[in-house]
């Protein structure tokens, strides 16, 4: 156990190097070695769920968002409690326009941060939208977070409960990978749709990952991706559906005073 433990030490160390370098990829390969070095040790749970999650950072970086998703939701498998996966599992769902998916993540990420407990303070009523924000800083005040990270957790739901009343489709472009947007060719959603179809099929959503995880949550968060990936694919391959959608995108852009 000690020695699988430096290795995955030994690994992370050299992931986190290179994601700093901007080398995404070996970043990736590092983390990825370090999950398998604890793969045999249930006590190493926790660590590979930061790995996990450092490897969707890296994922993320290189503009892989259906990527960095399923490696969030490995980490929270292995660790429910993980603040830093649900904080940037959320922060990618608002990116493809997952709005209802982001809420979820940040009221979880507030009860994680607050014990999963309803929070109290001096002179607030209790179960009040105000003592649940203070009782939020006093908790993650013991976890060292201050006063203005929680305040932006607690701006970043306000929002995505906002967009998600607005109703906008998911940003199929985004999630097959596609930088482009509707600069795409016909072969270049062929190629996204297929590498992520292969990548995320529910069969293999354990890959890679020890016996003894959620395989059940798993399962879930593979076939959510699956079913995300399939969606896109479905719109953007049809011509006259992605005619309608490419529309209905520059009509919202210019709502926004901008373009895609």
């Amino acid at each position: 156990m000690l020695a699988a433990a430096a290795v995955q030490d030994a690994r992370r160390a050299e992931g986190n190097a290179s994601f700093r370098a901007g080398k995404y990829a070996d970043a990736a390969s590092s983390y990825t070695a370090a999950v398998v070095a604890g793969s045999s040790h249930p006590l190493s749970a926790a660590f590979s769920a930061v790995c996990l999650c450092n490897r969707a950072a890296a994922a993320h970086a290189e503009g892989r968002l259906m990527d960095a998703l399923a490696d969030c939701g490995r980490a929270l498998a292995l660790n429910p409690a993980h603040a830093k996966s649900l904080s940037r599992r959320a922060q990618v769902h608002v990116e493809v326009r997952l709005p209802a998916a982001a809420v979820s993540d940040l009221e979880r990420l507030l009860a994680v941060l607050n014990g999963g407990r309803k929070g109290t303070a001096a002179g607030l009523a209790p179960g009040s939208e105000a003592a649940a924000a203070a009782a939020a800083v006093a908790a993650a005040a013991a976890v060292g977070m201050d006063c203005d990270q929680v305040q932006s957790i607690q701006d970043r739901l306000r929002y995505a409960r906002s967009a998600a009343v607005e109703g906008a489709p998911p940003d199929h472009y985004r999630i097959l990978g596609l930088a482009v947007g509707s600069g795409a060719s016909a072969a270049d959603v062929k190629k996204g749709y297929r590498q992520l179809a292969l990548k995320h099929h529910p069969d293999k959503s354990c890959n890679g990952l020890p016996g003894w995880v959620d395989s059940e949550s798993l399962r879930s968060d593979a076939d959510r991706l699956f079913k995300l990936v399939g969606e896109a694919n479905a719109t953007l391959s049809d011509g006259v559906k992605r005619i309608d959608y490419d529309t209905d995108e520059r009509v919202r852009a210019a709502r926004r005073g901008g373009g895609r």
